[in-house]
């Protein structure tokens, strides 16, 4: 059970002030120092080296903590500390188990010891500092025909808010309107294309925005669709409620590429023919 730090607020301590603290902290760490060795090397005051003993002993965890409360960084700096962490090390992460391969079955005891060794790479477009990111992601195309080896493209736009994330699920725009054209509706034709999807993310507890919103990232069109997850009031402290937003972002990207695997351009494409369509053809040929 996760540890509860909804009444605990982050502490916004003046750069002035711990500056002093730390001096302060400093001075008497010198101090102690120095009754000690004036305690060794002086016959009246031997008595001060016992003294500076027992003042080490309480005095050096209470030095440690102030230290360490002098020098950390505190109130918003951390936030956008633990901000950035998730945006560029935690998420992109994550996002790369969303499509991959079924391992082989082993034992437990060796599934562990095996290496994860992905072939999606994501690439980030970020302000230092922001709670908005950018993602490309190039992910191989595990379900693609026995044989096909093809490597594909998506792009991925989320923030963290105050209290919710929201995720851009974006198809390439000139896609979108193709579909659309029939009807001219455009977000009830996103909506129809990843209806499981969505409706996946709508039953785990998401709101799905009714508008298409339009983009441009990498010099391309693209349409995105954004679905709002709400967030505690202690997510950027608590592992696991960061933890679960990983996994339904995982689950989230893995059905909506295969949901319409198509729509998502092909950066890479190698004909790998399997051994049974290579003996089919020499058959054939004689």
């Amino acid at each position: 059970m996760a540890f509860d730090l909804g009444s605990v607020k982050s502490l916004g301590v003046p750069a002035w002030l711990r500056t002093m603290v730390g001096v302060i902290v400093l001075a008497s760490i010198a101090g102690v120092l120095a009754l000690g060795w004036l305690g060794l090397h002086d016959p009246v005051h031997k008595d001060w080296f016992t003294t500076a003993i027992q003042l080490s002993g309480t005095f050096v965890p209470l030095a440690i903590a102030a230290l360490l409360f002098a020098f950390s960084t505190t109130g918003p700096e951390t936030l956008r500390r633990k901000t950035t962490h998730l945006l560029l090390d935690f998420i992109p992460a994550a996002i790369k188990y969303a499509a991959t391969d079924v391992p082989p079955f082993t034992t437990a005891k060796n599934a562990r010891k095996e290496r994860f060794q992905s072939a999606t790479t994501v690439t980030v477009a970020y302000h230092p500092g922001d709670f908005y990111c950018r993602y490309r992601i190039t992910f191989p195309d595990v379900w693609a025909p026995p044989g096909i080896a093809r490597l594909r493209v998506a792009y991925l736009v989320m923030d963290l808010k105050v209290l919710g994330a929201n995720m851009h699920l974006c198809v390439p725009k000139q896609r979108l309107d193709g579909a659309a054209a029939p009807s001219g509706d455009r977000s009830k034709t996103f909506r129809d294309a990843f209806r499981h999807t969505l409706t996946g993310a709508e039953t785990a507890g998401c709101k799905v925005n009714e508008k298409v919103v339009d983009l441009e990232l990498d010099n391309t069109e693209i349409s995105c669709l954004v679905v709002v997850r709400t967030l505690s009031a202690t997510f950027l402290s608590d592992p696991a409620e960061q933890l679960y937003l990983a996994q339904d972002l995982v689950a989230m990207l893995r059905s909506f590429w295969r949901e319409q695997i198509d729509w998502f351009p092909i950066v890479s494409d190698i004909s790998q023919p399997s051994t049974t369509a290579r003996t089919l053809g020499a058959a054939s040929a004689d």
